[in-house]
């Protein structure tokens, strides 16, 4: 059953990856079509996000952005970063409150192309950190159908579930890995330095990262 889902799954991305190329269509060119570029150069901030509220679902609780800044790991990095947002109930937050978990971030070519998926330590981005099998469980289902107004919504859907297939044929596999080793290493570090809070430490921004096999 586990290669029947593997398959559906890679099937799933061929159809929305050839659907996206033969549209002529480029993510990013969606992702940033209400910035008003200069010659379509995304600025390298951190702090400035594609679009500029996110692309949010709030039937799905997804969410996700790119941005452009520098790494540990790269003088460059053109990224998006997967959200979902939960109620965890031991936070008893008020009804309808919600707070996000992070997933993993899509580093990309400046053309657009996926390049590998990367594991952050929790001060990047502020979310409500889980274990690796809690946060993989947060994603089985996740996915954009109707993005909020003013995040993401005048964007071709089409990018979105290319993001979506992509996102899902890696989950089990390449991210759960990430996430998996992600832990260890945070386990190694907890008892190396007892008295650090290493989520916080500024030092450590990515865990792991691992290319995509585009050998579909």
């Amino acid at each position: 059953m586990r290669q029947l889902d593997s398959r559906l799954l890679r099937e799933n991305f061929l159809k929305a990856d050839n659907a996206l190329r033969n549209s002529g269509i480029k993510l990013i060119d969606e992702l940033t079509k209400d910035a008003k570029l200069k010659d379509k150069r995304i600025p390298k901030d951190e702090v400035l996000h594609f679009p500029a509220d996110d692309v949010i679902d709030s039937q799905s609780e997804c969410q996700y952005f790119l941005h452009r800044h520098s790494s540990e790991y790269a003088e460059d990095s053109l990224h998006i970063h997967f959200f979902r947002r939960w109620s965890p109930p031991e936070l008893n937050l008020a009804d309808g409150d919600t707070i996000p978990t992070h997933l993993a971030a899509l580093e990309l070519s400046p053309e657009g192309e996926p390049l590998g998926w990367f594991t952050v330590n929790q001060w990047v981005v502020g979310d409500y950190w889980q274990t690796a099998e809690g946060t993989v469980a947060l994603f089985e289902d996740w996915m954009i159908n109707q993005p909020d107004e003013g995040r993401g919504d005048l964007m071709n859907p089409i990018c979105h579930e290319w993001l979506v297939a992509l996102m899902q044929l890696h989950l089990h596999g390449t991210i759960a890995n990430l996430l998996e080793e992600r832990d260890q290493k945070l386990d190694v570090m907890v008892d190396q330095n007892p008295n650090i809070n290493v989520l916080e430490d500024r030092s450590i921004e990515v865990f792991g990262f691992k290319s995509i096999d585009t050998t579909l």
